[in-house]
């Protein structure tokens, strides 16, 4: 049994649907990187949290957590209290090893995305006929 865990860590919310993009993204990276335990856990409001997810898979025998934020910038979580958390899970499983990437940030492959969802905007207005020729716009 490979000995390595991704952990996919989410903020977390209150609302139930702001879950799900946390858990279907493990649960694709599951399907395509069967080679490691997967799992995902939140930062706050919800379980499991990272502390938690830890305890439950270290009991598994996993010994290396590759800790992935779905964060877009280093604001204060991915800055102060990601690092933080890993501190002292470090400190409470010493011979398990923690890497955590950083955020995702400016990634080429965010930028494919918006263009995706721009052209999505783009179809459905001019499926609903708003779409403005050049003679309609205001100089």
């Amino acid at each position: 049994m490979n000995n390595t865990a991704v952990v996919i860590l989410g903020h977390g919310s209150r609302r139930s649907e702001g879950q799900v993009t946390v858990t279907q993204t493990a649960d694709r990276y599951r399907q395509n990187h069967p080679e490691y335990r997967t799992a995902y856990a939140f930062m706050e409001f919800v379980e499991p949290t990272l502390p938690q997810i830890t305890a439950e898979l270290y009991e598994d025998g996993i010994r290396v957590f590759y800790v992935v934020p779905l964060f877009l910038s280093m604001g204060t979580h991915c800055a102060k209290h990601m690092p933080e958390m890993i501190a002292t899970l470090r400190q409470g499983y010493p011979d398990a090893e923690f890497l955590l990437a950083p955020p995702l940030g400016a990634d080429p492959l965010l930028c494919t995305i918006v263009e995706k969802r721009v052209q999505s905007l783009a179809s459905d207005r001019s499926e609903r006929g708003e779409e403005r020729h050049d003679s309609d716009a205001t100089l």
